[in-house]
């Protein structure tokens, strides 16, 4: 079940140090290098169910009907190989299919970031994986682990698979609805845990693109399942994210539009919109793992409150959260987009109700005190300074509107109007 963090909780980086680059962990030399600059967003549907042409295989509705009908026994041999995360996976019944296609095109595989704009960017770790859905993010890697034709008709044998159900998901659902208690067999627990990795990893966190069938090249890791736990899942997940970003890409350049969908990219949407500032919308980062708090209604609402009006992207929101206010690695880690900036310490703020007044400029910030260096440094200092004052786009004035503006600020405009 969701567990809720103290208020000092932050997750264990004793492991790692604060880069100016992605690490060697973030997967991204398994997928093709691409232009940092993304293409445009796909004019596709909205969800899974709509009259679209558009493939997609990631399901979560899938998983939840399976995982409710599921005993507590059968809960715990998933707890127990790491995966418990998935059983507070809410009920999403529908898939925002375009904000998916939206952010799968605005991931950079060589940088690891959802590029927004250039002054929003959110860094990407393979760890956010098991943020979100609470999977084991051990020392194997599961592309390490190989495995041969004989060791895949030995686990088809094991999960009582026969050569005609393959890896077909109807064959895995009929061993995950077999009667299990405390009196089962060592073999049909194992069996049982088997099978819960492949429907998970078919349905959910790395779908296939054929329908009704998984991929076979994390099997290799299914051949003990004391070292389910061990294993690098994160990893997995995320280089299945970055391989269907690219993919994305390509044919964005090739139809103009995104057709299909591969990957995890439920992953993208609860990152993007639990990092991003929606004021009153902002979801508080005191629960593990962060899908428990996403249900179908905060998922649409959110989508629809960052949607721009002529619903081509989904850029419209406030500005990105503190990293250090987050529960995800980017407070940890900085995009090498980051480094030669000066840093900036946002100030804290309450969201209001829509109804709410703006409140008096901050008595701590003053433009004699504020240290100006480039134009981009205006809007900071706007946002800053006025912390409930909602200002777009300032950061992408040009040169000259950036000077008038300063001559104006320091000459012309009284603070009580700014206020006003």
């Amino acid at each position: 079940m969701a567990k809720e963090r103290p208020p000092d909780w932050m997750p264990d980086f004793s492991y790692a140090t604060r880069v100016a680059h992605p690490s060697s962990s973030a997967p991204g030399l398994r997928v093709s290098r691409a232009s940092s600059t993304p293409p445009r967003s796909a004019n596709i549907s909205d969800d899974e169910d709509s009259m679209c042409n558009i493939t997609n295989r990631c399901s979560p509705k899938a998983v939840y009907t399976m995982v409710s009908k599921l005993s507590e026994f059968k809960k715990q041999l998933i707890r127990d190989i790491g995966f418990g995360g998935i059983l507070d996976l809410p009920c999403i019944n529908k898939v925002n299919l375009r904000l998916s296609a939206w952010l799968l095109t605005k991931l950079d595989t060589e940088d690891s970031e959802l590029v927004i704009s250039e002054s929003r960017r959110i860094y990407v770790h393979e760890r956010d994986v098991g943020i979100v859905f609470g999977l084991p993010c051990g020392e194997i890697d599961v592309a390490s682990m190989d495995v041969t034709s004989e060791q895949i008709e030995s686990i088809k044998s094991l999960c009582g698979l026969n050569s005609k159900d393959g890896r077909s998901f109807k064959g895995v659902e009929f061993v995950l609805e077999k009667h299990l208690d405390d009196r089962s067999s060592r073999i049909e627990r194992d069996s049982f845990k088997i099978a819960f990795v492949i429907f998970v990893m078919g349905h959910l966190l790395a779908p296939s693109a054929k329908y009704d069938c998984g991929n076979l090249d994390f099997w290799g890791a299914l051949k003990d399942t004391e070292m389910l736990e061990r294993m690098n899942w994160c990893r997995y997940v995320y280089s299945h994210v970055l391989d269907a970003a690219q993919k994305a890409r390509d044919e964005m350049i090739r139809k103009n539009r995104v057709t299909n969908l591969y990957g995890c990219h439920l992953f993208l949407q609860v990152l993007f919109l639990d990092n991003v500032d929606i004021r009153g919308l902002n979801k508080k980062h005191n629960i593990l793992p962060r899908i428990s708090v996403f249900d179908a209604e905060s998922l649409k609402t959110m989508a629809t409150m960052c949607e721009s009006r002529d619903g081509s992207n989904f850029n419209s929101f406030v500005g990105l959260r503190a990293p250090n206010s987050t529960a995800y690695m980017r407070h940890m880690y900085q995009s090498v987009h980051n480094v030669t900036r000066r840093p900036v310490t946002p100030l804290p703020h309450t969201p209001l109700p829509l109804s709410s007044t703006h409140q008096g400029p901050s008595e701590q910030l003053t433009a004699e005190t504020y240290t100006f260096r480039e134009h981009a440094d205006f809007g900071s200092y706007i946002r800053a300074r006025y912390p409930t004052l909602v200002i777009d786009n300032v950061p992408t004035m040009n040169s000259v509107r950036f000077y008038v503006c300063m001559v104006t600020f320091y000459h012309c405009v009284p603070e009580q109007a700014i206020c006003n």
